[in-house]
């Protein structure tokens, strides 16, 4: 994979393996020893080299608790050491989901690395002129037994 693209980082490599797995038939009696399925190297190995030259976003969606609506979506990249700017928002509170968007459609999907601020009970307050550092959020790689974070969680 790496040979086919140089770029690729550890979590574009465990989400292209993941995406690109084989899921094992559900009735066959192996069927929980696979994990997240049989790996396909071939297709893996055609999907980093299709992904070449292309750099990967990290959506940042902040979200306001009171109706649970985007209120703004944010992109950030390796470039710019995946920080992000809150500019023309309004005072007040909100949530953060940030997620891994391999396929650039901005929605949490299986295959991606999705998360959610926790830290502060999950809903901070922004003030006019704020500068917001260390925002850390966790992600996770979603599977198809897990559950992308939603407006409203």
């Amino acid at each position: 994979m790496i040979a086919n693209n140089d770029a690729l980082n550890p979590i574009g490599i465990a989400s292209i393996i993941y995406r690109t797995a084989i899921e094992p038939e559900k009735n066959n009696p192996n069927h929980s020893e696979f994990g997240y399925g049989v790996l396909n190297a071939f297709s893996a190995v055609k999907e980093a080299e299709s992904k070449a030259g292309k750099t990967e976003k990290v959506i940042v969606k902040l979200i306001d608790p009171e109706n649970m609506k985007e209120v703004k979506v944010m992109e950030t990249d390796a470039s710019s050491d995946y920080n992000f700017e809150l500019e023309n928002i309004q005072e007040g509170n909100y949530r953060i989901h940030a997620g891994y968007d391999i396929d650039g459609d901005k929605k949490c999907e299986k295959g991606e690395y999705w998360g959610k601020y926790t830290g502060k009970g999950e809903v901070f307050f922004v003030s006019k002129g704020q500068k917001l550092d260390n925002i850390v959020i966790s992600l996770d790689l979603m599977t198809s037994g897990s559950s992308c974070p939603k407006e409203g969680s």
